[in-house]
């Protein structure tokens, strides 16, 4: 009689694989996303592996957090949490928001099967790229960060000149 941890290692494929069986046959049985669903199917399982790979981050994001940033400044270790989880929600909303219209068309080109795919895919793909770099800074940014000089030392500001003069 095998047992269930015999059963366990009878699939010796891999986490991913099972991933997207167990991701293929939910979007079948309880949504009705057949095999000509491509598009659709792929972005699902592409966030569900990136889900996947943010649960398991997340414990040592939280060790680096307090144990090791924490003990530089050990007076704003209770903020550090609260800023953490709140830019971690911020994150997947901008990743959702973001991710899933770039996944799709990216994943919708290479399943159009025209020639040169991988040329539009490239090309598309390199556009996103040069865009968001040159966005960053003045869209996404301001979401992250306070955008304040790191260091308020009196010779670096207007004020210490004026006082030095």
């Amino acid at each position: 009689m095998e047992s269930k941890a015999d059963a366990l290692y009878e699939n010796r494929n891999g986490i991913i694989v099972w991933l997207y069986s167990n991701t293929i046959s939910a979007l079948e049985k309880y949504f009705s996303f057949g095999p000509e669903f491509q598009v659709v199917r792929g972005t699902v399982f592409i966030l569900i592996v990136s889900m996947f790979s943010t649960l398991i981050k997340i414990p040592f994001e939280i060790y680096r957090l307090l144990h090791i940033d924490a003990s530089y400044q050990s007076q704003y270790a209770s903020d550090y949490v609260k800023y953490w989880i709140f830019d971690q929600l911020k994150a997947f909303v901008f990743s959702l928001a973001l991710g899933i219209p770039i996944i799709g068309t990216t994943l919708a080109i290479l399943v159009w099967n025209v020639r040169f795919q991988w040329v539009l895919t490239c090309l598309f793909v390199s556009g996103i790229a040069v865009f968001f770099s040159d966005v960053y800074g003045d869209l996404l940014a301001p979401f992250f960060d306070t955008m304040l000089p790191l260091c308020n030392h009196p010779d670096t500001t207007d004020q210490g000149k004026e006082k030095r003069n």
